[in-house]
C-alpha cells in the first residue's frame, strides 16, 4: 500500500538500484517497479472477489492513489476493468 522506492528496495537487498534492477530483469525479466505493480494487482483481485469495496477504495489499499491509473493497468494485465472482472465474477457465481 505504501510506496516504495527503488533506493529502499535496494538498500534492503544490500545492493545497488543498477544491480538490484539487472537480477530483477535477469530472473524476473521484469523490473522491480513492475513486479511490485503485478502485486499490486494481483491483490487487488483479490479484493475484488472477496469484498464489496468501491473500485476506488480497493486501487487505494493496494497502492493506487489514482483509481483511474489502477484502471488501465488492471485491464492492461487481465485483459478487463476491474469492473467488468468483478460482474464476470458475480455472473458465474450465479450459474
Amino acid at each position: 500500500m505504501n510506496d516504495i522506492s527503488m533506493q529502499q528496495l535496494a538498500d534492503v537487498a544490500h545492493l545497488s538500484i543498477s544491480a538490484l534492477e539487472r537480477r530483477f530483469k535477469k530472473h524476473l525479466s521484469k523490473t522491480p517497479k513492475q513486479f511490485i505493480n503485478e502485486f499490486r494487482l494481483e491483490m487487488a483481485r483479490k479484493l475484488l472477489l472477496e469484498t464489496n469495496l468501491s473500485i476506488a477504495v480497493v486501487a487505494s489499499e493496494v497502492g493506487f492513489p489514482d483509481h483511474s491509473y489502477f484502471s488501465k493497468k488492471f485491464k492492461r494485465l487481465f485483459g478487463q476493468l476491474p469492473t467488468q472482472f468483478r460482474e464476470s465474477y458475480l455472473n458465474d457465481a450465479k450459474s
